[in-house]
């Protein structure tokens, strides 16, 4: 698929996170961010829910060059056992004009 790619994604945090201490959490985010960089994405917006939902703590908007680089930025994620820190819901689409 060519074109920019989409992913809105929802995220919680399991207690294998919260037997991180603060360092920690604070380098595997760094490691994270460093993620989508590598790949050439971008994270438009990430937002707190934790006041209004009890399910997911936090949700945002990131952006790929292609399905190429958004599927690297999944394995880079799973390298890191990103997955075994939260539990997320995502939803991948390409932009519409209206």
């Amino acid at each position: 698929m060519n074109g920019q790619i989409y992913k809105a994604f929802r995220v919680s945090f399991t207690e294998a996170w919260y037997q991180l201490s603060k360092a920690e959490q604070d380098r595997l985010l760094g490691k994270v961010r460093d993620a989508i960089e590598k790949v050439g994405g971008k994270s438009i917006a990430l937002c707190d829910s934790s006041w209004s939902s009890e399910e997911w703590l936090a949700f945002g908007l990131e952006v790929y060059p292609d399905m190429a680089a958004a599927k690297k930025h999944t394995e880079l994620l799973a390298e890191l056992n990103w997955f075994r820190y939260c539990k997320s819901s995502t939803l991948l689409g390409t932009p519409v004009t209206m």
